[in-house]
C-alpha cells in the first residue's frame, strides 16, 4: 500500500497502476484461497481426531 501511495503522486498513471496493483492483490487473494482450500482437503482426508476440538 505504501507503493500505491507513491503511484497516486505521479498522477498520469495512476489509473493504470492501481488496476494493475488491484488485479496482483486479487490474483494473490484467489492463490491463498485455493491453498487453503486444499489444506482443508487435506485435513477432511484424514481420519477424525476427537483431540484437535
Amino acid at each position: 500500500f505504501r507503493r500505491l501511495k507513491q503511484i497516486t503522486l505521479h498522477g498520469k498513471y495512476v489509473k493504470r497502476e492501481l488496476l494493475a496493483s488491484a488485479s496482483k492483490l486479487l490474483s494473490n487473494l484467489e492463490d491463498i484461497k485455493i491453498s487453503l482450500a486444499s489444506n482443508d482437503e487435506e485435513e477432511l482426508a484424514k481420519p477424525f481426531n476427537a483431540s484437535k476440538i
